[in-house]
């Protein structure tokens, strides 16, 4: 199937009516007077400005998205629903702190962008990419006609799709680990795929699939993205660099990876031999790395596992729970009930096309 080339280009380069604003603002900055007019246009308009969507710092009330969770994916993405999605950071947009509990990766698609991650200055430049983990705080800078894609991907996302991933060691894998699980952990990873345009024809890809509604979209783009990262790894793994001013406990990451490994029967005392550690130990171990304690931990990578099978599978609700290590059907659905505030039927429904 051929990519639609004219409406990626036409969506990556026109200005949409986001960019035109914020283009407006920007230039009115430039001088006080021309600033003041543009500020009069706005100052009583806070309501509007929200429900576009439009930030505008000056403006009481208009909208300014500090803390995002998965659910409010929605708010900055193309589609519903979606547990991946992409889109292009709108250029001009005031430069504002934030954080959201999924992942964002930030491409250069052409040009550079300046950005401020944890409280450290990240300038990427075409061909370059960041991966920023859930809860960190940061800012973004597109003030030219840069282009940069916006890759949000939710972390109930992870467990499933990169379980294999997951399972080898590897400067990614134990990323994603530390993000998902740790207490502490690096804020961002770095990358830089050089002059290499496979990345970009895959990006290009994934839009085509998002722009235009393609059928079976959400699972051509998983698997695009498991693609990605895996040509990251084996083409660039030593280009990959992570901040130095933290470093991933690494026996906290193998512990997390081999819980991973093992959810489904895993108990403390298992874990605590495996290790060579006592389970006292172990459990206050697990609670000051993750904050978390070991029944915490392995519900989580459960229904994780668990909400990604419901999102994408025609299984049973009951085959599902075995699957993930649930004994009972009754005492899953309890659980679930109490974590989603929805039975698992109805979190399927309203998380399938």
């Amino acid at each position: 199937m051929q990519r639609n080339e004219k409406k990626i280009l036409e969506y990556l380069y026109q200005e949409n009516e986001h960019e035109q604003f914020y283009h407006q603002r920007y230039d009115a900055l430039q001088d006080p007077e021309q600033f003041a007019d543009f500020y009069d246009q706005w100052k009583d308009r806070g309501a509007e400005l929200y429900k576009k969507r439009l930030i505008f710092p000056e403006v009481e009330g208009s909208w300014y998205p500090v803390d995002m969770r998965d659910e409010q994916m929605g708010s900055i993405r193309l589609e519903d629903n979606e547990t991946i999605t992409l889109c292009k950071h709108n250029r001009y947009t005031p430069v504002f702190k934030h954080r959201h509990t999924f992942f964002e990766i930030l491409y250069v698609f052409e040009g550079k962008c300046t950005n401020e991650i944890d409280g450290q200055k990240v300038v990427l430049h075409t061909g370059e990419l960041c991966l920023i983990a859930p809860f960190t705080e940061h800012s973004i800078g597109v003030f030219d006609d840069s282009i940069v894609i916006n890759i949000l991907i939710s972390r109930t996302a992870f467990s499933n799709m990169f379980h294999s991933l997951l399972c080898h060691s590897n400067i990614l894998s134990d990323f994603f680990s530390g993000s998902l699980y740790l207490y502490q952990q690096n804020a961002y990873l770095y990358a830089s795929t050089q002059a290499d345009f496979s990345f970009r024809e895959l990006l290009l890809d994934m839009l085509d699939q998002q722009l235009c509604a393609r059928e079976y979209r959400n699972l051509v783009k998983n698997s695009q993205l498991v693609l990605f990262f895996s040509l990251l790894l084996q083409n660039y793994e030593d280009q990959i660099r992570l901040p130095h001013a933290q470093k991933l406990e690494n026996r906290a990451v193998e512990i997390i990876k081999y819980i991973e490994q093992n959810y489904r029967s895993i108990t403390l005392n298992e874990l605590a031999d495996h290790f060579g550690y006592s389970t006292a130990y172990l459990s206050r171990y697990l609670k000051k790395a993750t904050q978390k304690s070991f029944t915490a931990i392995v519900q989580e990578i459960k229904f994780d596992q668990v909400c990604t099978q419901l999102e994408t599978s025609d299984r049973s609700v009951a085959e599902i729970a075995s699957s993930a290590g649930f004994e009972s059907i009754e005492h899953f659905t309890r659980l679930f009930k109490k974590r989603m505030n929805q039975s698992p039927s109805q979190y399927r429904k309203a998380h399938r096309e």
